[in-house]
């Protein structure tokens, strides 16, 4: 996605919530221990969407960008035929 690796794309989450979270901490928004909770959380959450993400183009289920682009490149929408 975006030729970013998950791994690269999780530590700029992680980062992200800790960044927001110390503003939302330092205003007394939320406490620390609900913050470091709830970043918890929505890491867990991102990860495993990122992961069923995955696993589920490498399987085919859902199409990649570039079958996708072919796909789109191979027909006229507009009148029905093929762009050959």
């Amino acid at each position: 996605m975006f030729g970013m690796s998950t791994d690269v794309m999780m530590s700029l989450l992680r980062h992200l919530l800790t960044f927001v979270g110390g503003l939302i901490v330092a205003k007394g928004w939320m406490s620390a221990d609900v913050m470091a909770q709830l970043s918890g959380a929505l890491v867990t959450i991102a990860g495993a969407l990122f992961a069923s993400f995955f696993h589920a183009q490498s399987n085919g289920i859902i199409p990649t960008l570039s079958t996708t682009s072919n796909m789109i490149g191979a027909t006229n929408v507009g009148s029905g035929t093929s762009a050959q």
